[in-house]
């Protein structure tokens, strides 16, 4: 068994491998993207079982999806979690990915963070733009009521009276051509 340990970046990855005694084997860096690491997975791993770990991030589903489909074994971790990590004072990409290494060696690894697949992943971002979404509708009725009020109108609460304001106040702005 071998052990690949990634700090995942946006544009390029940090990784190192660790052979069953905890020696290094090869270290190095890789693109972000689905085919550079799944060669790179392919590469490393044709000799012996490979099991891989990165810290979750924004590329987490990007990694994921890429050493699944290339048949690795991938856990996923928070790096707050991962105590060698968090506590190191000299905190480097390879010392990252060497210490993710590590911790799949020694089996001193915390918690697996889930990766959704499919129609969970999507429900998920679903249900994230929906909440965008409200939160921006919900910054957008402050900023008018309060630029209602800046003109000196007084809206009493409530969607329907803030709208019927707004087009008051458009009405009054406007000037209409005959």
């Amino acid at each position: 068994m071998r052990y690949l340990g990634i700090d995942v970046h946006s544009k390029a990855c940090v990784w190192c491998l660790l052979n069953a005694q905890g020696e290094i084997v090869e270290q190095g860096s890789t693109e972000t993207t689905i085919p550079a690491l799944q060669a790179l997975v392919t590469r490393l791993g044709k000799d012996d079982e490979l099991l891989a770990g990165q810290e979750v991030g924004a590329m987490a589903y990007l990694v994921h999806d890429a050493l699944k489909e290339a048949g690795v074994r991938l856990l996923s971790f928070n790096a707050a979690h991962l105590r060698m990590i968090a506590a190191s004072r000299k905190k480097t990409d390879r010392r990252d990915a060497y210490w993710i290494a590590r911790a799949l060696q020694t089996g001193m690894t915390p918690h697996e963070v889930y990766i959704p697949v499919g129609e969970v992943r999507e429900l998920r971002g679903l249900l994230h733009r929906r909440e965008v979404i409200q939160r921006d509708f919900v910054r957008w009725r402050h900023r008018a009521k309060s630029q209602l009020r800046a003109s000196g109108l007084l809206v009493s609460r409530g969607l329907r009276n803030l709208r019927g304001a707004i087009a008051a106040q458009i009405e009054s702005c406007c000037v209409r051509p005959n």
